[in-house]
């Protein structure tokens, strides 16, 4: 691989993440098994991806943060999840971390992706919140337990 400089005003095209995309598409409605069930709507997926791209996860991280997002899915029958509970976990996993701009810079992008979808799209922003931050913070290294 050679490496060369790029001028400021030179388009660039990042190359499609594919393990997220995929991951993404088995927690969203239409795209996968129904016997799974769904987590995300597609507007909600696409924000999560378009905020997430440009990071890379290993199989192991993916398939923990799909579990995981599932986990907190609170329209799950049965599930002890709701709007305050997402907000306990998000503002729980920025405290936890030294820098909490790692949590802030992500949900500053996927805001603009959300308003990116337009106006007539809902989005369900606590739990799209939460499945980034648990994106951002789960590691390969330890299996965190959710807070809230």
């Amino acid at each position: 691989m050679s490496l060369r400089l790029v001028r400021t005003d030179e388009p660039f095209e990042a190359p499609e993440n594919v393990a997220l995309g995929r991951t993404l598409e088995r927690l969203t409605l239409g795209t996968h098994d129904w016997q799974q069930g769904f987590v995300l709507l597609p507007s909600e997926a696409q924000a999560l991806y378009d905020a997430l791209a440009h990071r890379t996860f290993s199989p192991h991280q993916l398939e923990q943060i799909g579990r995981l997002i599932r986990e907190v899915d609170p329209h799950e029958e049965d599930s002890p999840w709701n709007s305050r509970r997402l907000r306990s976990l998000v503002r729980a996993r920025r405290h936890a971390l030294d820098r909490p701009e790692w949590i802030d810079q992500p949900l500053k992008r996927l805001h603009r992706a959300m308003r990116a979808q337009g106006k007539g799209v809902t989005f369900r922003l606590w739990l799209t919140r939460a499945a980034l931050v648990i994106f951002i913070t789960t590691s390969e290294h330890r299996t965190d337990r959710l807070a809230g």
